[in-house]
């Protein structure tokens, strides 16, 4: 086979195993936009039904072109309130079945009936007692004065005669506001795994200790309910359905009102997103000691720095020529970005892989972003930068996304080789508080300074995970590390 022929069998292979990819990106979309069109209806279903207003959010960021806005009742803080609701509500069910069968129970072991039931050698009492063979006590009391009496049942009754081989004691109390009064089976205490209604306290003899025994109740197939006449024992209610916080209006970025969800930080929205966040954590800890445990990213090189905060050799007067000085910068930009990812044995354009599957956002190695929009560029350089258009170093932008930590060390001391990185913050040797680590770089590319990040792949695809527990604790975080123990030591203990 000449040189030609093997060319083009490699090439063959590269396209069959490219479409293999494009095949199998394809059906993530497609299943991607399946879960947000069934998300969108639910959320709009949702909202007709009780009467409120949505608020549409509109996709930014690397790939915002194209993208179809999203509807919530919220900000992004705000992404688990569905998913808190059907928690709150399952638990609500939970909460009421356990009621209910209480209330059965309850009512199996006579749940208090006018009438005595312990009368008779054929009373559900008698014959509750009987098989089980559990010693009694009766005892009489009354409110009034006028009972007829009270006591402990004489030895030579039928049943203590039948209770007496036990080595448990349940109790027979009668009350009474009159004359005579209703009998009620109860128990001091949980027997052999059965339930007994709490709170009714037994008679037991004076001088007597309990003794405990292990083994399980017999069922008993003769027990009879109490008469029908008889009122029902007190159930406690179930407890309240947690009510879905109302929407409030506050003041967006861009001068207008938009309508967002409170923030419940009650014990369970705690619990819920201090789990995730914590499970998020670990798993990130664990991608780091698997991938960048070789010290490369903690050298004295890779050390983050800053020389310059402004475009410092940009000539534009206002932000529109700095966005012409952009435009003309890019394909230099670019071009000296795949260089560099060649330089370390990578393709720009394939697709970044973990464990064998392509990430679900489709990224590539080299990614570029479009121009930062013209209206998100004014509205930074207003609120961040007092008016200085010099100060927006982001409106060129690309990620490098690798595997290894040799990856990132080589990209990093490429640019340092040729001269063009003026800004590094390094968070692989300085995780934020979640445990994300990336490089976020600036170059300066004939005189106009860019934005770089790099990412660890496997970290990257945690991203999207942890990202909706930070925006949960985001404020929290003032102090990076030092605020995360603080919030481990105030809310830890109460889980």
């Amino acid at each position: 086979m000449d040189k030609d022929d093997k060319t083009k069998a490699a090439v063959k292979q590269l396209r069959t195993r490219l479409m293999a990819q494009v095949k199998k990106l394809k059906g993530l979309k497609d299943r991607r936009q399946a879960l947000l069109d069934e998300n969108r209806e639910l959320t709009i279903a949702i909202a007709k039904k009780r009467g409120e207003t949505l608020h549409v959010k509109k996709p930014t960021g690397f790939r915002a072109s194209g993208t179809a806005p999203s509807y919530s009742y919220a900000s992004r803080k705000q992404r688990t309130s569905v998913h808190m609701d059907k928690i709150m509500a399952k638990k609500a069910e939970e909460d009421k079945a356990k009621a209910k069968q209480k209330a059965r129970e309850l009512k199996a072991f006579g749940g208090g009936g006018a009438k005595g039931v312990a009368s008779g050698p054929g009373s559900p009492l008698l014959a509750m007692a009987s098989p089980a063979k559990k010693r009694f006590t009766l005892n009489r009391t009354s409110s009034s004065g006028s009972s007829s009496g009270g006591g402990t049942v004489p030895p030579a009754s039928p049943l203590m005669a039948a209770a007496s081989p036990a080595k448990k004691r349940l109790t027979l109390n009668r009350t009474s506001s009159g004359a005579g009064g209703g009998g009620l089976l109860t128990e001091k205490k949980k027997i052999g795994g059965r339930y007994f209604p709490p709170g009714l306290k037994g008679g037991v003899k004076e001088g007597e200790e309990e003794e405990d025994d292990d083994r399980k109740m017999p069922h008993n197939p003769d027990l009879v309910p109490p008469p029908a006449d008889a009122p029902a024992a007190a159930v406690p209610p179930p407890a309240p359905t947690p009510k879905r916080p109302s929407l409030v209006k506050i003041p967006s970025v861009h001068g207008e009102e938009e309508e967002v969800m409170k923030l419940m930080l009650t014990t369970e929205t705690k619990l819920i997103n201090l789990t995730g966040f914590n499970m998020s954590k670990m798993k990130l800890e664990e991608i780091t000691r698997l991938r960048l445990s070789g010290g490369l990213m903690t050298r004295e090189q890779f050390e983050s720095f800053k020389k310059m905060s402004v475009q410092d050799d940009s000539n534009a007067k206002d932000i529109d020529e700095l966005f012409s000085e952009a435009e003309r910068v890019l394909p230099v930009f670019k071009q000296t970005m795949r260089d560099i990812v060649e330089a370390i044995g990578l393709s720009p354009d394939d697709l970044v892989m973990v464990d064998g599957t392509a990430l679900h956002s489709g990224e590539t190695v080299l990614t570029f972003a479009p121009l930062k929009g013209a209206e998100r560029a004014k509205q930074k350089m207003k609120d961040d930068y007092e008016g200085n258009h010099l100060c927006l170093l982001d409106l060129v932008r690309c990620s490098i996304i690798v595997q290894t930590e040799e990856q990132i060390a080589g990209v990093l001391q490429k640019m340092l080789d040729i001269g063009i990185l003026v800004r590094l913050k390094n968070r692989f040797a300085n995780p934020l508080p979640t445990g994300m680590r990336d490089c976020l770089l600036n170059v300066k590319v004939d005189g106009h300074v860019a934005e770089v990040q790099v990412h660890q792949a496997h970290i990257f695809e945690e991203k999207h995970t942890m990202h909706i527990y930070y925006e949960f604790f985001r404020e929290m975080f003032p102090n990076g590390a030092d605020s995360y123990e603080e919030l481990m030591r105030q809310w830890g203990k109460g889980f």
